[in-house]
């Protein structure tokens, strides 16, 4: 089972759980997402964010092998620090149609800027979960340094 297999099977358990009433299962799928192997999924991250504020919540801990920030630095980051300024307006735009409870989006394209400067090409899935949070599964498709 390929990876993008994997992720969508995450999502649809995910999906099917509603934090506040299953507390316990919803925490344990979570816990699994976030701590994951990560070595084995080279340019693989998973990140959890606030919807209505854009701040990171969680990441895996193989964030900074690409941004350059460490995971503490990211948690609470305003996301669109990181987006690359050409994306921006429509990365927005996108975060509020999801907003609105539509269909996951896979396969969804853009630039961020990591510390140093370097340009990271992206492609993302994301979800929206209960909570006004959106679940994002970050392949990064290639580094273009400064």
């Amino acid at each position: 089972m390929s990876e993008s297999e994997k992720f969508r099977e995450l999502l649809e358990s995910l999906s099917k759980y509603d934090a506040a009433m299953q507390p316990f299962v919803y925490g344990k799928l979570l816990q699994s997402i976030f701590t994951c192997n990560t070595d084995r999924m080279d340019k693989l991250v998973y990140m959890l964010f606030d919807m209505s504020t854009l701040l990171i919540d969680r990441i895996t801990n193989n964030c900074e092998k690409y941004w350059g920030y460490d995971k503490a630095e990211m948690e609470g980051m305003d996301i669109r620090k990181l987006i690359h300024k050409e994306d921006l307006e429509e990365s927005i735009k996108l975060a509020d149609l999801s907003m609105l409870g539509t269909e996951p989006i896979f396969g969804y394209r853009n630039k961020h800027i990591a510390k140093d400067g370097a340009v990271l090409h992206l492609i993302w899935d994301a979800f929206q979960t209960i909570n006004n949070k959106c679940f994002c599964s970050v392949r990064i498709l290639k580094v273009v340094k400064s």
